[in-house]
């Protein structure tokens, strides 16, 4: 079985330039792409690589494209400020003695008896299956956590788990631990460790289980920190299902609105039908809630995430599915600096359908969150000079602001009636320079079609307003 686009000869990139650049033919761009990240019948080459592949995901909506671009983009910047990619693939090669491939996926593999420091008595190939950045040893740390699969046995879920420190602008190995942990998400805790929350299936003489755990990572490997859930089934032992509590479907929803994620699990009963259990996030973990019975899930406000990494600005804003007239609901927005000089900084958050609006800050790490209602003083990068605001905004500044360090606030918004759909405007600046007389704005989105009122591009995203039933 291919896993993987090879291209052998220079004459299939030139067919597939022309393909690409000539007929516009997207899954060629898409096939180019690997060619150069691969440096399959070429020299390799990372940014034309990504060239094509951007090319492949925004214009031809290619998922796999798009996959492998998110994959081989990973960024972070080395502590010289210097813009370096950091990827799925360069993480691989700090271990593997030949130069890895990419799978059509987009993640980089290496044969089991060459990977370095770890001794695999295979002849298969190991792979990375999931990254996720954060911090997970300490706070402020930039670590990379790695779900792998392939050179290990049935007894360990075929997989395993490592994770990869950040030092100094090199990326080291921290730990290899055998046994697959199933399928993850990261738990974002500001000011304190991340945390995993994963889903892992296994087979044991008959009997299908599953499970829903909480890990923490330690130096050494991960640490079963609270079992949430785990379920059952027989079939396979007797020929009939005696007995099934697997779980059907688990999300993270805000269910109480306190700015954290929560768990929605629905799993089977014994003697048929569904259950509905939910967590809640307190104090670093999760716990059940039997008094809550059954909860409509039209009733769940789904929370969203968007994500901008633009010029060493990190941005995270997780915001709710939808709002209802009258209803508070809350917004939290991160931004992480990662410019090695940059000395400090601010995020703006604006609102162009609303000229002031009710709001509270529920919570903070930045030095200072200011709102401005209509006709506040602003600088305007256009004229150069202080103008009167036209609609609502939010201001959190950092007046010193470390390398690797994030900065949060969440604001608890009431809309007023009349809005059919909340807009709102998102963007970050560092300030570069040792002092006022020299310094440098660094800004996040680099640019954009949307401008605000203080002559800055923004990145835009919309809540709409949704009726009761």
């Amino acid at each position: 079985m291919c896993l993987f686009t090879s291209i052998s000869y220079a004459g299939s990139v030139d067919i597939l330039k022309s393909g690409c650049e000539e007929l516009h033919d997207i899954e060629q761009c898409y096939r180019l792409g690997l060619a150069y990240i691969n440096g399959d019948g070429i020299k390799k080459n990372s940014n034309k690589g990504i060239k094509y592949l951007s090319l492949a995901c925004e214009k031809g909506k290619i998922e796999k494209a798009c996959l492998a671009l998110s994959r081989h983009t990973q960024q972070v910047n080395q502590n010289d400020g210097a813009k370096n990619r950091i990827s799925a693939n360069a993480l691989m090669q700090t271990i593997c003695k030949d130069k890895p491939k990419l799978v059509e996926g987009g993640m980089p593999t290496c044969s089991c008896s060459r990977v370095k420091t770890i001794n695999f008595d295979s002849s298969e190939t190991f792979a990375f299956e999931a990254l996720y950045r954060g911090n997970f040893l300490s706070s402020g740390a930039d670590e990379v956590f790695i779900v792998t699969a392939g050179c290990e046995p049935h007894a360990s879920n075929w997989g395993g788990a490592m994770l990869f420190r950040n030092q100094r602008g090199k990326w080291k190995k921290v730990f290899y631990q055998s046994g697959y942990p199933g399928k993850c998400k990261k738990i974002d805790i500001e000011g304190a460790k991340d945390k995993l929350l994963c889903f892992g299936e296994y087979m044991n003489q008959g009997y299908a289980n599953d499970r829903l755990v909480l890990l923490g990572v330690t130096n050494n490997g991960l640490k079963s920190l609270k079992t949430l859930y785990s379920g059952e089934n027989d079939e396979a032992a007797f020929n009939s299902a005696h007995k099934n509590t697997l779980i059907k479907s688990w999300k993270l929803y805000d269910v109480n609105q306190d700015g954290y994620y929560d768990v929605v699990l629905d799993a089977h009963k014994s003697r048929g039908g569904l259950k509905r259990i939910i967590y809640l996030y307190r104090d670093g973990t999760f716990t059940q809630q039997q008094s809550l019975g059954a909860v409509n899930r039209g009733d769940i406000v789904e929370k969203k995430s968007f994500k901008l990494y633009e010029n060493g600005i990190e941005i995270t804003i997780r915001y709710p599915s939808f709002f209802r007239k009258g209803e508070p609901f809350l917004l939290k927005v991160t931004m992480r600096n990662q410019k090695a000089n940059a000395r400090m900084g601010g995020l703006t958050l604006s609102f162009p359908d609303l000229k002031e609006m009710r709001t509270e800050i529920v919570k903070k790490t930045f030095d200072s969150v200011k709102s401005y209602d209509s006709g506040s003083k602003l600088y305007s990068s256009i004229t150069r000079s202080v103008i009167r605001s036209k609609y609502f905004a939010l201001e959190g500044w950092e007046s010193k602001w470390a390398y690797g360090q994030s900065r949060t606030f969440t604001t608890e918004l009431i809309i007023p009636e009349g809005l059919e759909r909340l807009r709102i405007n998102i963007r970050g600046v560092l300030i570069i320079g040792k002092n006022k007389r020299n310094s440098k704005e660094i800004l996040s989105p680099r640019s954009s079609e949307i401008i605000d009122q203080q002559g800055y591009g923004v990145k835009e995203i919309s809540i709409p307003l949704k009726v009761k039933d």
